[in-house]
Order: structure tokens, then sequence, then C-alpha cells
């Protein structure tokens, strides 16, 4: 792969640039429930979204398995 020049190319596609920042400092705030706010709605959808599909999941298993005593039943 050296030779054929791939090392080469891959390392220039994913070596660091050197920036030229300047001796400014930005003030930064620290995180903060408000700033996090998006990110727990998102949990909590994920959360309730998966907490309904394991109840359906249960149901729906409860009732195949009442389908399947009654039809063992009658034979």
């Amino acid at each position: 792969m050296w030779d054929n020049g791939l090392m080469n190319l891959w390392e220039s596609w994913f070596r660091a640039i050197p920036v030229n920042r300047s001796p400014t400092r930005v003030k930064t705030s620290p995180l903060s429930l408000k700033n996090l706010a998006g990110a727990f709605v998102v949990l909590s959808v994920g959360y309730g979204l998966s907490l309904l599909v394991f109840v359906v999941e249960h149901i729906m298993g409860y009732a195949n398995r009442q389908r399947d005593r009654k039809r063992r039943n009658n034979f």
C-alpha cells in the first residue's frame, strides 16, 4: 500500500491542518439544563416509544399463547 501511494493519499486526507488562532480568548459559559432540554426530550420520547413497543409485544405474546392453547384443546 505504501508502494502504490495509498498510504500517502490517506494520510493527506486525514492529516490535521494547523489553524492560526488569534491570542484572544472566547468567553464560554458552562452548560445548563436549558441547553440540554432538547436532548432530554428526545431521550424521553425514545424511552416512551420503547416502553410502548415492549408492552404491545407482551400483549401480543399473551394473545398468541391463549390462541395456541385453544387450538390444542380443540383437537
